[in-house]
């Protein structure tokens, strides 16, 4: 009985002194914390990253509001109808071809914003935005 008291009053000291169950386990570390811009955003797909954070920024110099306080409500790759990119202004002619592109719809200080583009181009404010070709792709 004696040698087993002893193997068990060592166990107990050892885990004592290794921390006990306060030792994080393998495989416990917290969940990384979302950086300070982050925000509850719908998904932007992967290849509009970029795009998506120029939109942000454009709104919040439109707004004056922290690019990090600017949601993504909707986010789409498209194709456009023609060079206007969904935004056709008067007076103007656009070339009459379909354009890869997308489409942001945001929310900041209140107010929603659409914002176009072509891939691979900056994103702009449309005050009358169009459907795409056949409605959005993404």
């Amino acid at each position: 009985m004696l040698p087993r008291v002893l193997t068990l009053l060592a166990v107990g000291l050892l885990v004592v002194a290794c921390g006990g169950d306060d030792a994080p386990d393998v495989g416990d570390d917290p969940a990384p914390s979302p950086s300070p811009s982050a925000s509850p955003d719908v998904g932007v797909p992967a290849g509009l990253t970029e795009e998506a954070e120029g939109a942000r920024q454009l709104v919040a110099d439109e707004t004056g509001a922290r690019p990090a306080d600017v949601e993504v409500v909707e986010a789409e790759t498209v194709t456009w109808r023609n060079g206007a990119l969904g935004c056709p202004q008067p007076d103007q002619s656009y070339t009459q071809a379909l354009v890869d592109g997308y489409r942001f719809l945001l929310r900041a200080e209140g107010q929603e914003f659409h914002v176009h583009g072509r891939t691979g181009d900056a994103p702009f404010i449309c005050e009358n935005p169009q459907e795409p070709s056949g409605g959005g792709t993404g």
